[in-house]
Formats: structure tokens, C-alpha cells, sequence
């Protein structure tokens, strides 16, 4: 069966993101998914989801309000701004949005919004992360798509890397190779992200069975 890996860096997103710029936010976010119960930590899927919505609703705001600074800026300051954007947009999605999805259960057909609430397929995991990182994309119609269609749509053509018949080690070496940042792969049937930090690298999708879901992997061992 022919293989296809089919990678992009987040920052070719820019075309639909040009009105943000970097915000400060934590490192590291800070969850309300447990309360105490008689010496246990129980999951709290209230507070995670009223956590999320505000994630969501910072998101929002903040790329409002600069929406409008990016459209009287000059030609210097939009340059930077787009400099910033691309550093904002991978740390939104790998510290914001993307922690608050592990161990979202899987369907073929899943299709929540709402992290670890519902189940979520692949396709529709990756179209709903980027949705809520407000990037203006439809994620029924891309969700449905294939991987190749879904990052052929997204990417430019240059950012684009084809590895073909199986060859993992040349897949490794692309990426060891790559600046630190957020990727997209895409395979014969799947797609997820690959987060890119120094030499580790891990890959973040839902995949089946339903028993596991959203899950984040050492690339090299998925």
C-alpha cells in the first residue's frame, strides 16, 4: 500500500490569520478538571469546559480588538505583527487549546465540539483546533475531507513535504531538520499534529479504539 506523509508548518496559515499578534499568556495552562471526593480526584468536566470557554472567549477577544490595530498599522508594523503571529498561533494551540482535548474519546463519526465531552474523529480534531484558534476554515467540509485535500486547502505549495513509501527514517530527518514549532501530518487515512521541540518530537491525534482518543505520542513510537 503506498504511504503518504504529507507535512506543513502552521505559519503558512497567515493568509487567514494576518489580524493577530502575540498576546502574553501562561506557559503553562492552569486546569480545574478535578475535584476531591473522600480522598479521590474526580474529574470535573463543568469546570474543564467553563476553563475552555474562556480560553475561547480570550481568543476571541483579543483577535477583535487587534484586528483593527492591524488594519491602520504601516507596512513595518504589519510586518511584525506577522512575525508575532506566527509564534501566537503555535503557542495558543499547543498550550491553549490542545492540552484541554487529551483523552477526548474517538468515533468514526465524532464530531464535539466540546473537549472530552462527545467523541471527536480525526479529521474533525484537527479542523476544530484550528477553528478555535479562530482561523476562519469550515470544519464539516474539511473535517470530511482527506488529509492531502484538508492541507492542499490550508497550505502553500512550498510548505508542503511528500514522504513516500513508508520511509519513517526520511520522515524523522525532515523534522529533526524543521525549526521548532506545530506541523500537521497527514496520512493514507488519518491526520494530527506534530508538536516539534528540539529533538522531540510528538504527535497529537484521535485515533482509535474508542478506549483511547485523543492521545500524545512520542513520534517516533506511534
Amino acid at each position: 500500500m503506498r504511504f503518504w506523509l504529507l507535512t506543513f508548518i502552521l505559519v503558512g496559515l497567515l493568509g487567514l490569520a494576518g489580524s493577530y499578534i502575540k498576546i502574553s499568556l501562561p506557559v503553562i495552562p492552569e486546569y480545574a478538571e478535578f475535584e476531591i471526593l473522600d480522598g479521590k480526584k474526580i474529574f470535573d468536566i463543568n469546570q474543564h469546559l467553563k476553563k475552555y470557554d474562556r480560553v475561547q472567549s480570550s481568543v476571541l477577544s483579543k483577535q477583535l480588538s487587534l484586528r483593527n490595530a492591524y488594519k491602520i498599522a504601516d507596512t513595518l508594523q504589519k510586518a511584525n505583527i506577522i512575525n508575532q503571529t506566527r509564534t501566537y498561533l503555535q503557542d495558543v494551540i499547543t498550550q491553549e487549546i490542545l492540552p484541554f482535548w487529551d483523552n477526548t474519546p474517538w468515533d468514526f463519526n465524532g464530531t464535539t465540539t466540546l473537549p472530552r465531552s462527545g467523541t471527536i474523529a480525526c479529521g474533525y480534531f484537527v479542523t476544530t483546533v484550528l477553528c478555535h484558534a479562530r482561523l476562519d476554515i469550515d470544519r464539516y467540509r474539511w473535517g470530511q475531507s482527506s488529509s492531502g485535500a484538508l492541507i492542499g486547502a490550508l497550505c502553500e505549495k512550498n510548505s508542503v513535504e511528500m514522504i513516500r513509501r513508508n520511509n519513517f527514517n526520511r520522515f524523522l530527518k525532515y523534522f529533526y531538520l524543521k525549526p521548532d514549532g506545530v506541523y500537521l501530518v497527514g496520512l493514507d487515512a488519518h491526520i494530527g499534529f506534530l508538536e516539534k521541540r528540539g529533538e522531540k518530537l510528538t504527535f497529537i491525534h484521535s485515533r482509535k479504539p474508542r478506549t483511547i482518543g485523543v492521545i500524545r505520542e512520542k513520534a517516533q513510537d506511534s
